[in-house]
């Protein structure tokens, strides 16, 4: 702001702090990185490997976690609590 641009902001979190940005428009979008099923799925996909030769590599590890001014208030609630 203090050097009078405009420039899009983005992350890989999702925090009060996130949210709140998101919400005034400091913040213009971030991934939620969905941990538990980064990890999760990363075992399974090793567990396949070991056990029968399968790299199922195409499997979505985070799913659908971008998060803008548009949908940012389905995050609102969690942000902080649940991760």
């Amino acid at each position: 702001r203090e050097a009078g641009v405009s420039v899009p902001v983005g992350g890989f979190d999702v925090s009060p702090p996130i949210i709140e940005g998101i919400t005034n428009g400091t913040i213009t979008a971030t991934m939620d990185q969905q941990p538990y099923s980064q990890g999760y799925i990363a075992v399974t996909q090793l567990s396949q490997w070991v056990k029968y030769g399968l790299y199922p590599a195409s499997m979505a590890t985070g799913g659908i976690g971008l998060l803008d001014a548009d949908n940012v208030g389905i995050a609102a609630e969690w942000a902080g609590k649940t991760r």
